[in-house]
């Protein structure tokens, strides 16, 4: 929450140079430090020392906003703003889908109905490698969803056999993953009352 920042510029600095008053944007929200050696090379996403609006500093849950000009980036004519705030989420499903080594033809399973899932699963369905886009939701997380049922049925056309087993025994190993975890944590609650 909060690095998912967009509005409009009613302030430029001094040095500013690229943007001026009035101006729709989005935020780029890492702030690298610029002098590491992943800095050095401009990989910026691998600094070992950055900062990042929303999460490390301020970030878009306040009315205004300072922001280095560096992060600022213009939102294209006919963008609305509110839109353009799901700039950065949307860059990260994006990202995950270019790295798919995917052919045509191809079928994707996205574990999870949240925003990501959902973005990333209309991202590969509007890819021209995939003809078969399924949605894993979580039951148990159901409740505190606020996506529509419809839009997941919406991604997935005929399902495969193959599809379906993929995605339950991703349900079946990730349910055995939570209850280890609680079951760990549970013990571990014990043992910590045995020796007090």
């Amino acid at each position: 929450m909060g690095h998912e920042i967009s509005g409009q510029i009613i302030e430029v600095g001094s040095s500013a140079k690229l943007y001026s008053v009035g101006t729709n944007v989005t935020i780029y929200p890492l702030i690298p430090c610029g002098e590491c050696l992943a800095c050095q090379k401009k990989e910026w996403v691998h600094c070992q020392n950055y900062s990042y609006y929303g999460s490390r500093r301020d970030g878009g849950d306040q009315e205004y906003l300072a922001v280095k000009e560096w992060n600022v980036l213009p939102v294209l004519e006919g963008v609305d703003v509110v839109h353009a705030s799901l700039t950065e989420p949307v860059a990260v499903c994006s990202h995950a889908v270019n790295l798919i080594n995917s052919k045509k033809g191809d079928k994707a399973v996205v574990v999870g109905a949240g925003l990501l899932g959902v973005m990333t699963a209309l991202i590969l369905k509007d890819s021209m490698n995939f003809d078969e886009v399924v949605v894993v939701l979580f039951l148990a997380g159901l409740e505190n969803t606020t996506i529509p049922i419809q839009m997941w049925v919406g991604l997935r056309e005929q399902l495969s056999p193959t599809i379906m087993a993929v995605a339950t025994c991703l349900i079946i190993m990730s349910t055995l993953i939570l209850v280890s975890a609680e079951l760990l944590r549970r013990r571990s609650e014990r043992l910590r009352g045995i020796n007090r």
